[in-house]
């Protein structure tokens, strides 16, 4: 923000005036400028106050605006997530819908599960039909 202004405080404060017989009263002048002094000190002072506010509310703007864009990113890293970790659900899904409910489930059921994964994938990558081979055909 520029300011347009001419005089200072000292400029005020140090500006003499020649004195003539039929002049103003030098008292009354510098009592009037003793005011205008005062007025004007304040003045600045109330500029560079709303200038500090100016720059503190734009550092805070600017500090939302990045935690805004970090919010961002995490809701969408969120997103990812939860769309990878509801394909994992389907997946086990799929690989326990053999299961009855009354069945338990135990960490040896588990690896059992997890062994026949692995053939079917094996069998899958040597280019068989995982669901023929279980009926019996290649």
């Amino acid at each position: 923000m520029e300011k347009n202004v001419k005089l200072t405080i000292n400029d005020i404060y140090n500006r003499r005036f020649e004195k003539d017989v039929k002049g103003y009263n030098p008292d009354e002048v510098d009592t009037f400028l003793d005011e205008i002094i005062k007025d004007y000190d304040a003045y600045e002072k109330y500029i560079a106050s709303l200038e500090e506010e100016i720059n503190n509310l734009n550092k805070d703007l600017s500090s939302k605006t990045n935690d805004v864009s970090v919010l961002a990113k995490r809701a969408m890293d969120a997103e990812q997530k939860a769309k990878e970790l509801e394909i994992q659900n389907a997946s086990l899904n799929n690989k326990f819908a053999g299961i009855k409910p009354g069945d338990a489930i135990t960490e040896e059921n588990l690896e059992y599960i997890q062994k026949i994964h692995d053939y079917e994938t094996f069998l899958y990558q040597q280019g068989y039909d995982v669901t023929k081979i279980r009926k019996g055909n290649k």
